[in-house]
């Protein structure tokens, strides 16, 4: 018989994908399988999680933070598999079965995973983002609170200011915090404007 290209013995070889015609429910074994062998969640040593986590770690190198869209056009398995360790945590907390071990919790926290997206997160990052473009536009973060092009920017900005005076007062109700006001003053913003 003719020899055959395979991976050398050192590589790890990700279990196949369990496909079937016959219908499954989403809790038969052959099913969860399948969605975490998919999700790059679960393989018999690891390297599909690991190879996740370090393209996570390259998105936050790159972005800054590690909330990856789940419909993130460069890399949709990435986006997939961190919505995945949400649910994975989410399953540890209530005691249920999960493929997030100690190790996995401790690697994701260390780099600043966060388990649920907070309210108002990508709203947040939403007008961070106009004032990213605001700055490109006018060399400066310092958009008056009645901006006419944006007038939201402008109430946004405004808001992050008092936020952040609340936050500098220990006030535990301030949406403020210390992400970000680095990535605020990663780019430049004024916490105090001259009257």
């Amino acid at each position: 018989s003719p020899l055959v290209d395979s991976p050398p013995l050192s590589q790890p070889i990700d279990p196949p994908q369990v496909v079937s015609t016959s219908k499954k429910t989403r809790s038969s074994p052959q099913y969860r399988y399948a969605s975490a062998t998919s999700s790059g969640s679960t393989t018999s040593d690891g390297s599909s999680w690991n190879r996740r986590y370090e393209e996570l770690k390259a998105f936050k190198e790159r972005f800054g933070h590690c909330n990856v869209p789940q419909n993130y056009a460069e890399n949709t398995s990435l986006g997939i598999w961190v919505n995945k360790q949400r649910m994975e945590h989410k399953n540890r907390e209530e005691g249920k079965q999960s493929s997030l071990n100690d190790d996995r919790l401790y690697r994701l926290q260390e780099i600043g995973f966060q388990w649920a997206k907070r309210k108002g997160q990508a709203s947040w990052d939403e007008k961070f983002n106009e004032l990213v473009a605001y700055k490109e536009k006018h060399g400066n973060c310092h958009c008056p609170t009645k901006y006419k092009e944006n007038t939201a920017l402008g109430r946004w900005v405004s808001s992050q200011r008092a936020e952040y005076k609340k936050f500098c007062e220990g006030d535990p109700k301030t949406s403020m915090n210390r992400d970000k006001i680095r990535r605020l003053e990663s780019i430049g913003f004024a916490w105090y404007m001259a009257p």
